[in-house]
């Protein structure tokens, strides 16, 4: 799978190292113009989105997107939960997992194996002859 942004490296480069105009490298690429000329134009109040999201994750740590898009609506922000997923996956943030206890071990683990008759298969040996 290749994205837009590489298809519009591929054009450049053909256009630059052979002359090949915009067009004949967009039907090489079997690419429509559209998604190569299309620039993407930048959201006004994305910053301080940014910054919100980021603030309220590291407040609450355990928040996922979810959550975090709840107490944004709480905030008056009118953001679609779809916007605050692929930012928060574009920041790189993620929901901190609680610590694992460490597992307890079998009562007949932690017995010397080599006092007899204490194994578990020495006794359950002499409980079926």
């Amino acid at each position: 799978m290749v994205t837009s942004a590489q298809t519009r490296a591929a054009v450049d480069f053909l256009g630059e190292k052979y002359g090949v105009s915009e067009r004949r490298a967009s039907q090489l690429l079997d690419r429509p113009r559209s998604t190569i000329r299309y620039q993407a134009k930048p959201r006004a109040a994305e910053q301080e989105l940014i910054k919100s999201i980021r603030r309220l994750a590291r407040k609450h740590r355990r928040y996922g997107y979810r959550k975090i898009h709840a107490l944004l609506k709480q905030e008056a922000w009118e953001v679609n939960v779809k916007r605050v997923r692929r930012l928060w996956n574009r920041l790189g943030l993620r929901v901190r997992q609680p610590r694992q206890k460490p597992r307890k071990r079998a009562w007949f683990k932690n017995r010397p194996f080599w006092v007899a008759g204490r194994r578990f298969s020495a006794r359950r040996s002499v409980l079926f002859t």
